[in-house]
């Protein structure tokens, strides 16, 4: 199964892989027999695809369904890694369509779920959410918050001084 699942991460749409996961999947289910529903990760994979393709279609609206469906079922701290990565693909497919507010409550969720040393991986594209709904004063605020709790990104201070710039604050931009 695990072979599967790494396959599948290289090339989403492996028939070979999608039907090993599926076969895995229902002997498993003939061994332990009827059973309480339990999440399961093969579910969360195969939403994580169609996501991809609906993508790969033109059609965000359902992506964006299908990787809900899938947050859903990456819940409790063996997925936590897994269910921050989910909520910066959402928050990453909000923001490109525009749905500024949207993505900034993912972001914002991430910011809260995550350690300061992961931060550094999406805490520009949240400032930039955050400029566009709140302002580039805000924006600054937040990363400068971000900064001082020790935020990682090789950028951050270029995009502080730039937003300093911006504001007409010369003394933080230089």
């Amino acid at each position: 199964l695990e072979h599967f699942q790494r396959v599948l991460m290289v090339v989403p749409d492996n028939p070979q892989a999608l039907q090993g996961i599926q076969h895995a999947a229902i002997l498993k289910q003939l061994k332990e027999g009827p059973a309480v529903a339990q999440l399961d990760p093969t579910r969360i994979t195969a939403l994580t695809m169609l996501a991809d393709k609906m993508l790969s279609k033109g059609d965000p609206d359902k992506a964006r369904v299908a990787l809900v469906e899938a947050m859903k079922h990456a819940e409790g701290p063996d997925e936590k890694v897994r269910r921050g990565e989910l909520i910066l693909r959402i928050s990453r497919l909000d923001a490109e369509q525009g749905q500024w507010p949207l993505a900034f409550e993912g972001y914002q969720r991430l910011i809260e779920m995550v350690e300061v040393s992961e931060r550094g991986h999406f805490i520009l594209e949240a400032a930039e959410v955050l400029r566009r709904i709140e302002g580039t004063e805000a924006a600054l605020e937040m990363l400068t918050q971000q900064q001082s709790e020790g935020v990682l990104e090789s950028r951050l201070y270029r995009q502080m001084g730039a937003m300093a710039h911006q504001l007409g604050m010369n003394s933080l931009a230089a």
